[in-house]
């Protein structure tokens, strides 16, 4: 690709610096919403999108079709930490429905 294929294109530099787009574009974009993530990048955003969804207990077949997982094992497996906390607050939420019952 040569510089000559447009003006949005000669802006970026040839070869591409992977770091570019999060330094020039994904920073000034969080700052403008008053996020710091420091050294992250869509990875993190990523991770934080499915780590909300779970908290929201969404369903995990929609959580990986979000995020192109192939399947809901993938899904399950690189997030079994989140989902084990979830799990932990929901037995909570229903011995406190058990106990309004025994009452």
């Amino acid at each position: 690709m040569s510089n000559d294929d447009g003006p949005r294109l000669r802006s970026l530099r040839w070869p591409m610096d992977p770091d570019a787009w999060h330094r020039t574009h994904l920073v000034p974009l969080l700052q403008q919403v008053h996020l710091r993530l420091p050294r992250s990048g869509l990875h993190s955003l990523r991770h934080t999108y499915v780590s909300l969804l779970i908290a929201q207990g969404e369903d995990v077949r929609y959580i990986a079709d979000q995020v192109g997982h192939s399947t809901v094992k993938l899904t399950h497996d690189l997030y079994a930490h989140i989902f084990g906390k979830t799990r932990v607050a929901a037995m909570r939420r229903l011995d406190r429905w058990a106990t309004l019952l025994e009452e």
